[in-house]
Parts: structure tokens; sequence; C-alpha cells
């Protein structure tokens, strides 16, 4: 033990001696006491003031201080700090939760590490916690200062940038399917309002009736069906009650009535094209229930004879055979039949309210998608929706957006205002008229173009004028009935559906007769406005198909050769020569000037209609004629004086219509 503690006390010898020889070399700490470092801080707070010989300098305590170093800290918000919101992602915050997990594995452990915990405000950027306490050398870069914290959530306009439109193709575009519906309406005379409302809320661009039990002559049940620009086809029985296909399509559809070649007895059909080159056959069928021999036969010829013609065929009606059921009569026959032409039936569900399928869709080379069949209260049949893929030719080019302008109460007071801020031309007798005009209109022009700008605007259905609150308290009635029906299925709500459905037929039927009769009489005296309103009630539409062909234009031609023939033959040669001229006793050289009041009465008898070469419509030039009075008289009596109408006055544009 003795040389263990000899040497021991050696090593520690030497240790003390190593040490106290390298302490030696090193300068002792400052030390401070408490009124020391108060005083510090006031002069800390002067350090910005400090001048010394004309210069700003540091305080000899804090000159041997780095430059870098010259921060102190800052005081710090007490307010409590928000979650930083969609940055999980940034580097502060990975380390955050890298310390985090660092420190709960130690305090997790078996206390072989002090807990570690890191404040996280020295995670902070230092500018955040730092200001700067005197004047950085110019050698030294500053840091740059973080970007602020979002005080709240929201949208900020400068990074929103606009999407540029993506450039239309040169290609032609698809054409939109046509939506076609089939109702069985038994009795169309019972729900026209019904079905004229179901095609607009359906969207419908062609609807096929069956069972309309219209007569050959009765045309006021189809007019009250028909909803605006839309024409029908109708192909009524010809003996016997019940019975009757009709079809309602948009006029915006090339459609034109085919008539069979050969008569048939055991079902009705209606027959149309849609389309002129390359058309598609459209048939509504409707055969009655009662068994007849004779209809598988007639069936076939009927396919057989339109097969040959078309490429593309759509047969839609009430076939009253329970396909759904193999081992019915006639099912195996029919369904026979229809592979045999390479038809496809496209309805699967039952269509009757005893759940047979008995409303079909046969199509031979079209797509038909989004097969619908829709819940009823107004019949026993439920309606079948279809959207069927046509030609671009079988759809009317849409008529273009028509160009106006929309004055508002201000934009008189706003032209005027404009007007009156120009500079005419001297009006005297050397200005030109033509200039005169031109700069009018042009100055006109240039104003309506900036208080009043032309803009498109499409066409609007307009509401029928028998549609009052009545009727729309009526509809929603049905609206209503028929939500609560879809939700529990119960047959009292079916019950109350229908008699909505009814309820509202005759509601729109009373709100029309009262609308017709104070027509009729407040127009008692006027025998044009009443041919014109029973005309309507009692005529419908009638679609215009004209083709262009060699045989129509001679006939157009030979119409007016024959015309002017006729015309001639009628005439009768004067027995004097025309051509002698009697003696003037009047002698016309020159017109006298307008004066303002005598062209105010003109246009204050102006009438509302106008041109469409104005360059304003008559009802504004009326409001503003104050501010633009003398210079439209400068231009007529410049007129008159010289006999020359300016090029702008004598615009004109006609519209050619022929009527069938």
């Amino acid at each position: 033990m003795a040389p263990v503690c000899v040497a021991g006390r050696l090593f520690l010898l030497v240790w003390l001696v190593l040490l106290s020889f390298g302490t030696s070399h090193i300068k002792s700490l400052l030390v401070y006491d408490r009124q020391f470092l108060l005083d510090l801080r006031h002069s800390v707070s002067d350090l910005a003031v400090f001048n010394h010989d004309g210069q700003n300098t540091l305080p000899p305590l804090l000159s041997g201080i780095p430059t870098h170093l010259y921060r102190a800290w800052a005081s710090t918000s007490q307010r409590k700090r928000r979650r930083r919101r969609g940055k999980r992602s940034g580097r502060l915050v990975k380390l955050k939760v890298c310390l985090a997990r660092s420190s709960s594995i130690s305090r997790t452990g078996h206390g072989l590490s002090p807990p570690f915990v890191v404040s996280r405000r020295f995670l902070e950027p230092i500018d955040t916690c730092l200001v700067r306490v005197v004047g950085l050398d110019e050698g030294v870069r500053p840091r740059r200062p973080c970007s602020p914290r979002p005080r709240q959530r929201g949208v900020d306009p400068r990074n929103l940038r606009t999407l540029l439109r993506a450039p239309r193709s040169a290609e032609p575009q698809a054409p939109a399917p046509a939506r076609i519906g089939l109702v069985n309406a038994r009795s169309l005379a019972n729900k026209t309002f019904i079905l004229r409302d179901f095609f607009s809320s359906r969207s419908l661009d062609l609807l096929c009736v069956t069972e309309t039990w219209i007569g050959a002559g009765d045309h006021s049940a189809l007019v009250e069906l028909l909803p605006a620009g839309c024409s029908y086809f109708n192909s009524p029985r010809t003996s016997g009650r019940g019975g009757g296909t009709a079809t309602v399509f948009k006029n915006d559809f090339k459609c034109k009535q085919r008539a069979l070649t050969t008569s048939i007895s055991s079902f009705e059909v209606t027959l149309f094209e849609v389309g002129r080159s390359d058309p598609v056959l459209c048939a509504v069928i409707y055969r009655p229930p009662k068994y007849n021999k004779d209809f598988i036969n007639d069936f076939s010829e009927f396919l057989a004879g339109l097969m040959p013609n078309y490429d593309r065929v759509l047969i839609v009606g009430d076939f009253n055979i329970h396909v759904c059921c193999p081992e019915k009569p006639l099912v195996t026959d029919f369904l026979n039949i229809i592979d045999s032409f390479n038809f496809v039936q496209c309805v699967f569900g039952p269509t009757h309210e005893h759940g047979h399928t008995l409303d079909l869709v046969l199509s031979h080379g079209l797509s038909v998608l989004n097969i619908e069949i829709c819940d009823s209260g107004f019949s026993d049949h439920m309606p079948v929706l279809v959207d069927v893929v046509l030609s671009s030719a079988a759809v009317k080019s849409c008529a273009p957006a028509r160009l106006c302008r929309r004055f508002n109460p201000f934009t008189a007071g706003l032209f005027s205002a404009a007007f009156d801020q120009l500079c005419p031309p001297p009006d005297s007798a050397s200005v030109d008229t033509e200039k005169l005009s031109s700069w009018f209109y042009s100055s006109c022009r240039n104003i309506l173009d900036s208080v009043a700008p032309l803009r498109s605007i499409q066409p609007k259905v307009k509401p029928e004028p028998w549609f009052n609150d009545r009727a729309r308290a009526a509809k929603r009635e049905c609206r209503k009935a028929e939500r609560r029906w879809k939700k529990d299925k119960l047959q009292v709500s079916f019950q109350i559906l229908k008699d909505s459905w009814r309820s509202y037929q005759n509601t729109i039927k009373e709100t029309k007769r009262e609308h017709l009769s104070n027509i009729i009489m407040e127009n008692r005296h006027n025998p044009r406005v009443l041919f014109k309103t029973i005309d309507s009630v009692l005529k419908a539409p009638q679609p215009i198909c004209l083709e262009a062909s060699p045989e129509m234009c001679n006939n157009f031609l030979h119409f007016f050769i024959d015309k002017t023939v006729t015309a001639r033959a009628l005439t009768t040669v004067p027995a004097s020569d025309p051509s002698y001229s009697a003696s003037c006793l009047a002698e016309f050289d020159r017109f006298e000037p307008v004066t303002l009041s005598y062209l105010e009465d003109v246009v204050g008898h102006i009438k509302p209609s106008g041109s469409l070469c104005d360059v304003m419509p008559p009802h504004f030039f009326k409001e503003v004629f104050q501010s633009i009075g003398q210079q439209v008289l400068a231009i007529i009596n410049s007129s008159l004086s010289s006999g020359i109408v300016p090029e702008a006055s004598r615009q004109r544009r006609a519209v050619w219509t022929i009527r069938g």
C-alpha cells in the first residue's frame, strides 16, 4: 500500500504544478457588482447618441466585443402564438419533432441520461429574438429578415393568377345526345299541361306519346301540349275510339313525317325522319292489347320495307307484349323477329304498374345511353327516357346571339354630358353635309359604346301569360306530393300524387280560360285580335319542311313567270301615249329650312319601333334630343339646301321570309 500511496501523491503534485503553470497565462475574469450592472443597462440604451470627437463609437466598456455580437434580447410578446398550419414539412418543425422524440427517449429510459429539454424559443430564427444594438461595420452583411407569419388564414388575392382558356379545337366536336321520352298517356286531352311540364322539367328534345285518344280533326289538345319552340306529328286512329300516336319535338331538329306505303291493321305507327343527309328513321308504335294473329306478319313486313333504305333506325312504343315473361303469347316470335333484323331491345325493367315490361325501345345502328324508367302518377305506364346520339346534320344550327344595348335611367344623362363636351364642326354653309353627318354618327356611336356597350343576348323563353300565382301554387303541391311518395312509397301517398296532378291540370285550364276571356272582352270591337286568338287556340303551328331540290327551284321560278304573264294579260293598253307630259303649273326650286320647334314636334310623334341601322333607338333619341337637337337640325337643313341625302341615312336592311 505504501508504494501506491506515494505514487498517487507524486501524480497529484505534478498535476497541480502543471495547472498553476497554465493558469498563470490566463487573464482573470472581470467581476461586477449589482450597481455597476444597473449603470451598464442605462448606458446601453444611450449607445445611439454616444459621440466621441464627432464620431459614433462604442464606449470603452464595449470596445472589445466582436462586431457580430452587437445584439441584445428583444422583448417578446406575451400573446399566445398561433399554430402554423400547412408548415409540417418545414425544417424547423422537423427539428422540433426530432428533439422532442430524443427527450422523450431519455426520459423513458432507465435513468441512464438526464432529461434533455430544449426550449422552442432557441429554435426560432435569430432575427425574431434579437434586435440591433449598434450599427454594423460596412464589411459585415446583415442577415435577411424572415417573412412574417400570416396573422389569419384566408386567400391572398396577390397569389391568384388568371387561368388561360384552352384553345378551341379546329376538329368538329361530337354532337350532344338527344333526350327522348316515351309516355303512354291514356287520353292526352286530360294530361296536356301535365305532359307539357314533364317535357320542360326533364329537358326533353323529343316526346313520343301513345294512346292519345284524339280524333282526326281535334287539334286543341295538341295546342295546349306544345311548349314554346316545338312542333308535332299526329297520327290519330282512323276508325273507332282510343289509340293514336303523336310526337312532340323541338324546332331545332330537322324532322319530316313519312307515310306508310302499305296499310297495317294490327298496330298504329307514326313515321318520321330526323336529319336530311343520312337521316335517322324513328317510329312510334302502339299495339292494342287484344290478341291479333296478324301482328307478327305485319311487323316483319314493316321492318323488311324499312331496313333496306335506312342504316339507323329507332323504334319506340307500347307493344303490349310481356317480353319479361317468355311463356306469354307472341313473346318468342317477337323476340326472334327483333334478332333477325339485328335490333337491340334496350329496356330491362317494369314499365307498367303491374310489374311487366310493355314499353320498348328498339335500336339499330344507334347508341342508346342513360336509360331511365321514371315514376309517374298520371298514367298506369311509367315513362321511359333514353339518350340517343344523332348526327350533327340532324340538328339545326342555333340562331346567333343578338347584339343590343341595355339602357338604364342614368344612360341618357351620361350620354348628354359626354355629347355636350364635344366640339362640333362650325355651323356654316361651307360644311359638307356628308362630313357633318359622318361626324354626328361616329360621335354618337362612340359615346354609346362607352355608356351602353353592345352585349350579346340569347333569346329567352317567355313564360305563359296565364301561368299566374295560383298555377304556381298548384305546381308546388304536385312537387311536394311527388317527394313524399318517393320517400315512403305508400299507396295513400300515391293517391295524393294523382289527385295533385289532376288538380294541377284543372287549375291551368281554368287560368287559361280566364286569360282568353279577358282578351276577348277587351278586344270585342277588334276583329283582328279576336280571329288571331281563336286561330291560336284551335290551330297548332305545323313544321315547315322544305328540301332544296331542282324540282322545288323550278316550281319557284315558274310561279313568278306565270304571275308576270297573268299581270301583263290583264293590263290594258292606254289610248293616249303615257310619255306625253303636261305643262307644269308650279315649279319648286328650293326647300324652306326647318325650325327647331317643328323638329321637336316631329320627334315627339316618332313610333317606338326603329330600324336595325339606326345609331340609337327612337325612345332613347327622344330622351337625349335636348342635347343633339341642334346638330340634327343642322344636318337636315344642310341636306335640304344641298339636295344631298347622307350615306348613313340611305342604309336599309331587308329580311326575306318564305311562308309555306
